[in-house]
């Protein structure tokens, strides 16, 4: 209560009260009856002041813009229905940020309204100079209390998901949203979720017998989508054996959904992205970037791989199976229908053609043409946007798709039947960069490092006994230990460096391998005669071999190059 309540032009006026909670769990300990209470007590029955309306506000104080109770107060302010605006406490009423409130006390102010609080030190009502730095002041020290303590829980958070090696504490989860499909909660003794296990509950029988765990159903998922199964398939295929969702096996409710839960594409899409389902449990992915005008709720970024914890959980799939899988999902929106309005397949379309001039993607083009007798014929043709687009921004270029998939495939059965090409251009890539040369340089450094390291302090302990060491003497050969021991961390680190290096070339052995296999196995098909190749199968080994084409205008020499990047390979090399 101000300290000028007993003033008579505060006594009968119209009041207006204002509570507010941050969160709706708030509610449960000092919540709108709570504070409510208070004002009565305080403010409402000692002025003998009359209650208009009641406003109960759910808001973070730390935010002040885009506040519909506030923006309610002004407009019943300017219709003059109250005279008095009664809080518990400015903090409290219209938030912690100092400026803004005062900025809105203002604009009451202009409008005739006062202020009261039931905390006489807020000078809610005071328009002297005292009273204005008074409310900044508190302002700004309760803005800074809620900053430390969003700091103080954001930093625990990170420690408890980073866990302590050294003391054998182990990484844990954070967070209080659901639990993820496929698995269950652990818990510590206390009852705080600490890790993720393999949820083994069965969720459907079929009617020939067959049992589903959610674990069986992520395996699915990831198997079909690896085998070239869209998302959407996969969805009727798991809804038609009358498989529940997770909406239902995870118990989740929902005011808004108003038919009964299924599968849908955007879940399939959203578990396929999970690096949770081969074991690395990401924590910390988003960060929020704070109030976005416009928005009501705070805005959030994707963070990077730095600022994300791993937790190790046990894994459903193998990471193999998981970057399969993505792959090829997203092979399939390249060829989504709704990128190809043409109706005609192509083995490049989808970024894998390129305009020789401003590299933009190209196009399928599709034109009829009229004979004389009457009947439509289609020509389909690779073509540049960019002169449609932008004029003089590109000269443009355009190819027959006959003669460009005619070309590409040639080149693709080509490799398949000489994989030497590739083996060439690997060897050119890692004939510069030996990991095996590397680590022997970085070995012979550290041993010298190591041997001069004990020359200087033998050295050191010699003179140390004879007691012939001065001031300069001791602080030299300090300054030299303590630049060798820096040495000795650097190529330390190089070696780690160089370990990593060499774990990568031995994948690399592994994926030359099976690029080899997979080569076998396509030759082998070729050599069949009764064999016909699908548009599928030549698409697979056209992004197999990461086979690109630069297309150039008709006349130019060469009129196209066709480009080698197998994916899988050289993605280690880069």
């Amino acid at each position: 209560m101000q300290e000028s309540i007993g003033k008579p032009d505060y006594r009968g006026k119209r009041a207006l009260i204002l509570t507010r909670v941050s969160t709706p769990q708030q509610q449960e300990k000092y919540g709108h009856a709570a504070q409510e209470r208070q004002v009565r007590d305080k403010l409402i029955d000692p002025l003998e002041l009359r209650i208009v309306h009641t406003i109960h506000d759910t808001y973070t104080g730390l935010e002040y813009r885009y506040r519909e109770a506030l923006e309610c107060i002004l407009g019943m302010a300017e219709r003059k229905e109250f005279d008095v605006l009664c809080m518990d406490v400015l903090d409290r009423g219209l938030g912690r940020k100092a400026l803004a409130r005062e900025m809105f006390r203002m604009q009451l102010r202009e409008l005739g309204i006062r202020i009261l609080t039931t905390e006489p030190s807020d000078h809610a009502d005071d328009d002297s100079l005292e009273g204005q730095i008074m409310r900044f002041i508190k302002g700004y020290k309760a803005e800074e209390e809620i900053n430390d303590l969003v700091r103080r829980t954001t930093n625990g958070k990170r420690e408890k998901a980073l866990g302590d090696s050294e003391k054998g504490i182990p990484s844990k989860l954070v967070g209080c949203g659901t639990r993820l499909y496929g698995y269950q909660f652990v818990y510590d003794e206390k009852g705080v979720r600490i890790g993720y296990e393999r949820n083994f509950s069965i969720v459907h029988i079929e009617e020939d017998g067959t049992e589903w765990t959610e674990g069986d159903v992520v395996v699915f998922i990831f198997t079909s989508a690896a085998e070239g199964v869209s998302t959407r398939q996969i969805c009727r295929i798991i809804n038609a054996k009358g498989i529940p969702s997770p909406f239902v096996t995870k118990g989740m409710t929902s005011n808004r959904v108003k038919e009964p839960p299924s599968w849908q594409p955007q879940v399939i899409s959203r578990m396929l992205k999970n690096s949770s389902y081969y074991g690395e449990c990401r924590q910390f992915t988003t960060a929020s970037i704070g109030r976005v005008p416009g928005y009501k709720r705070p805005a959030r970024r994707n963070t990077s791989e730095e600022e994300q914890v791993i937790v190790n959980i046990p894994a459903i799939v193998t990471k193999e199976l998981a970057e399969k899988a993505q792959q090829r999902v997203s092979s399939n929106k390249q060829l989504a229908t709704r990128n190809n309005q043409t109706s005609r397949d192509s083995l490049v379309r989808g970024g894998f053609a390129k305009c020789g001039y401003c590299g933009t993607t190209l196009r399928i083009f599709r034109r009829c043409n009229t004979r004389k007798n009457g009947t439509e014929v289609a020509y389909f043709s690779y073509n540049c946007a960019k002169p449609y687009s932008s004029v003089g921004a590109c000269s443009g270029c355009s190819i027959s798709v006959d003669i460009l998939d005619t070309a590409v495939w040639e080149k693709a059965v080509e490799i398949i039947r000489d994989p030497s090409e590739v083996d060439r251009k690997i060897e050119q890539l890692t004939a510069e960069n030996s990991a095996t040369q590397q680590r022997k340089r970085a070995l012979k450094t550290l041993n010298d490092i190591r041997r001069e390291q004990e020359t200087l302090r033998n050295n050191l302990s010699a003179a140390m006994r004879k007691k012939i060491l001065d001031e300069k003497t001791v602080a030299f050969l300090s300054r030299q230990l303590h630049m060798l021991e820096q040495q000795e961390q650097e190529v330390q680190t190089q070696l780690a460096n160089e370990q990593a290096l060499q774990e990568k070339y031995n994948k690399l052995d592994q994926r030359i391998a099976e690029f080899h296999q997979q080569c076998t196995q396509w030759r082998e098909q070729l050599d069949n005669s009764e064999f016909i190749p699908s548009f599928m199968f030549k698409r697979d080994a056209i992004q197999f071999f990461g086979i690109s084409v630069t297309v150039w205008k008709q006349g130019a020499d060469p009129r196209y190059v066709i480009n080698l990047s197998p994916p899988n390979i050289v993605e280690l090399l880069s």
